[in-house]
């Protein structure tokens, strides 16, 4: 939309909390469709993360900033990101994202393309995003 995000009044959230989340809504969505098996992973996401601890209702939660995520765009996403985060919680986001296009076993184009642009636009070095994406690798072996 090009104006400055609005932030939702969801009680127990914070803009940081918002987005970290939608963050990793866009990077779900990255590929151009989202599974249920990712929707999980946000859920798990909220319950594991002290961000969302105060959050009541996790499902509508991520549904009211999924459609934010869609209104904004990518871009929009990224720039909410920048200015709501400082650099630990950019790198946090960053893992989670790079956690969630993970989750299949297969990092399809668009989904490396949002991570590098997201990675660019948190300023998270690069020798940083290695080790997030080798650890993401470990923890979502198989065999």
């Amino acid at each position: 939309t090009g104006g400055v995000m609005r932030i939702e009044t969801f009680k127990g959230s914070s803009a940081e909390a918002e987005a970290v989340m939608m963050v990793c809504i866009a990077a779900i969505a990255a590929d151009g469709k989202v599974a249920s098996d990712e929707i999980s992973r946000l859920r798990m996401l909220a319950y594991l993360n002290p961000l969302y601890a105060g959050i009541e209702d996790v499902d509508d939660y991520i549904q009211s900033l999924a459609g934010r995520a869609a209104e904004e765009g990518d871009q929009g996403v990224l720039e909410f990101a920048a200015k709501a985060l400082k650099q630990p919680l950019r790198e946090t986001a960053y893992a989670w994202a790079t956690d969630m296009v993970s989750a299949d076993a297969k990092v399809l184009r668009e989904e490396h393309e949002f991570l590098a642009g997201l990675r660019k636009r948190l300023g998270i070095h690069g020798e940083l995003a290695g080790k997030i994406k080798a650890v993401t690798a470990i923890r979502n072996r198989v065999s």
